[in-house]
């Protein structure tokens, strides 16, 4: 019987029970078979390649926040109905997650040059691998957004124009964030990044 000794990269220990040929082979005797193949199995799933960190939105319309997703306000008629955002691989060591919507493309007189934001949690469990509208894990809380109010705010861009709005998934190495007292956007964008492992980001358009 011919195993490849490269298999005990994977975690496979010799214990003396291979001699590898200078080929690569290894002959084992018939005694050591048993035991052999019973720690080759143990050892394959070690092998597999680790799943990427991704987020997801299930309800997404082709890429796109579905109507009542939208703002009410501004000129919008949506339900301002948060979307279902989901994320799997996230890495071993994350002790927290934060979730945020950012618009790129919008013109904020709230802040200097571009860009709204339209949500952000944080402190999110790392049991969690989901958010699910109208309700937030336990212990997860939502910060002020560019709308001056804490909670989803929806689309809502100018007439005649076609954003993009990025949802991040950020892995944490800390169970609590520490926020400054104003807690803006701006200074909650810093303090994920301060303390992130891992981001996973997935973008929705909107448009009016």
């Amino acid at each position: 019987m011919l195993l490849k000794c490269g298999l005990l990269k994977c975690g496979l220990p010799k214990w003396g029970l291979l001699k590898c040929a200078e080929n690569g082979d290894s002959v084992m005797p018939a005694s050591a078979r048993p035991l052999a193949m019973s720690l080759l199995f143990t050892a394959l799933p070690a092998c597999a390649p680790a799943m990427d960190f991704q987020v997801s939105t299930p309800d997404a319309v082709q890429g796109r926040f579905a109507p009542a997703q939208y703002y009410n306000g501004y000129g919008c008629t949506g339900r301002n109905i948060a979307p279902r955002i989901v994320w799997q691989g996230a890495p071993a060591q994350a002790r927290s997650f934060a979730v945020t919507i950012f618009d790129p493309d919008a013109q904020n007189n709230n802040m200097a040059g571009h860009g709204w934001w339209h949500w952000l949690i944080v402190d999110i469990p790392a049991s969690s691998h989901e958010l699910t509208p109208g309700q937030l894990p336990l212990g997860a809380f939502e910060t002020v957004t560019d709308y001056g109010n804490p909670g989803y705010g929806g689309p809502c861009p100018p007439q005649g124009q076609d954003h993009r709005y990025i949802i991040t998934v950020s892995a944490l190495k800390v169970a609590k964030l520490t926020l400054p007292a104003d807690r803006s956007p701006a200074t909650v964008e810093a303090a994920i990044k301060a303390q992130a492992i891992k981001q996973a980001q997935t973008t929705l358009m909107a448009a009016r």
